[in-house]
């Protein structure tokens, strides 16, 4: 299984300030098991092939996890989950004025990263989690 991180191919307002943010390269962290790509992004949760997902997209990081590690069936049961916009407007007054607007909504909507990190059984994931912060923490050889 693969955990990886990513970027639009065409500038995006939310992607730039979301590396901005960061201060990575990517915006995107998703799941890609064989050929098929599960995300939150575009709406909701979805599933798509890997050659459609890299006609929009540009993988930056690729780290190879066990598949025991990602729970595909909690995956599969968010799929057509709505995405959740606040989630993000939450990060950035996080990240601009020390605030937080809106509280979690446990598993009703999701963005990339609580959706990776909730596959993962990572406790500390919650609507706040960053790209940045599950990608980290793999990278560093946890899990």
């Amino acid at each position: 299984m693969i955990i990886a991180t990513s970027t639009p191919k065409k500038w995006k307002i939310g992607a730039e300030l979301i590396k901005f943010y960061q201060k990575t390269e990517y915006s995107h962290i998703l799941i890609i098991d064989n050929d098929l790509v599960y995300q939150a992004s575009n709406g909701d949760v979805n599933c798509m092939h890997i050659d459609v997902f890299l006609e929009n997209n540009n993988i930056i990081d690729v780290l190879e996890v066990e598949d025991h590690l990602v729970d595909m069936d909690f995956v599969k049961k968010q799929l057509g989950k709505k995405y959740a916009f606040l989630q993000l407007v939450n990060i950035a007054t996080r990240f601009l004025l020390g605030i937080k607007l809106f509280k979690n909504d446990g598993n009703q909507k999701f963005i990339c990263s609580e959706l990776v990190g909730k596959a993962l059984h990572l406790k500390w994931v919650n609507d706040q989690t960053d790209p940045r912060q599950v990608f980290e923490y793999l990278k560093n050889g946890n899990s």
